[in-house]
């Protein structure tokens, strides 16, 4: 689950992208994604189902993605997912399709699909939470030392007051 969620929030930035600044939008997404995830896959399909962009081989040498489930179910609906395995990459994928409505191209738009090993997808996860893990240890650090330092503050003066009533009763 975690790792359908990486992939949907970067194929939510590649939509508004795409929606908003149109091909040169996702192009300058698809660098940062490059970089970032040298490991996953960005392709760009129209209505007949040729790839337009596709960051791992040459749009014109691949074969029509028109009946590939995620992109048929992306097209129909809006969005889909596919979990299978690629020919093309020899493993196993990860696959995200969601169609965007770019301004200029005909029809039904385009579908901007993501994929990533899903071996690579789980270390992805993993190297996500470990810094969210690290900030909730530093919180919960400051929470414990926040506490013993109130609890000194508050009890200090109870301890005054409690030496000085015994003092009073033991007459002195």
């Amino acid at each position: 689950e975690e790792n359908r969620e990486v992939l949907s929030r970067y194929l939510g930035l590649f939509a508004a992208e795409g929606e908003g600044r149109g091909i040169e939008g996702i192009r300058e997404v698809q660098a940062f994604w490059e970089k970032t995830y040298p490991e996953g896959r960005l392709t760009v399909i129209n209505t007949m189902g040729e790839v337009v962009i596709d960051s791992k081989s040459d749009p014109n040498e691949m074969d029509n993605h028109y009946k590939r489930p995620e992109i048929i179910k992306a097209f129909e609906d809006g969005s889909g997912s596919e979990l299978r395995y690629s020919k093309t990459q020899s493993e196993w994928q990860n696959y995200m399709a969601r169609r965007v409505i770019i301004p200029g191209t005909p029809g039904q738009g385009l579908v901007i699909r993501l994929s990533y090993p899903l071996e690579e997808l789980n270390s992805l996860a993993a190297s996500m939470a470990r810094p969210f893990l690290y900030s909730l240890e530093l919180m919960l650090l400051v929470v414990l030392l926040g506490s013993y330092l109130m609890l000194h503050f508050v009890t200090k003066p109870l301890d005054l007051l409690s030496g000085s009533a015994e003092t009073i009763a033991a007459g002195g």
